[in-house]
């Protein structure tokens, strides 16, 4: 049971890891993009504790995916 809700997650998990790699490499763009793992986990981490709560894991995936991005975007733009 716990193996199947964590496969669920995947898609969420796949879709952040490549925004941080997206982050990671606007370092090469400018030096002030430099952003590192623990600041983008605890980011992550917040996003999940703050986001809506759904039963349906069709509407969570996509309301942390949503979110997520959100985040992280307006924590990069802030920068």
């Amino acid at each position: 049971e716990i193996d199947a809700a964590r496969e669920g997650y995947i898609p969420v998990a796949f879709k952040a890891a490549v925004l941080f790699f997206c982050v990671a490499d606007m370092a090469n763009i400018d030096p002030m993009y430099q952003y590192s793992l623990p600041f983008y986990v605890n980011l992550f981490v917040m996003n999940i504790e703050k986001s809506e709560p759904s039963e349906n894991m069709a509407k969570r995936i996509d309301i942390l995916n949503e979110s997520f991005r959100f985040t992280l975007y307006t924590n990069i733009c802030r920068s």
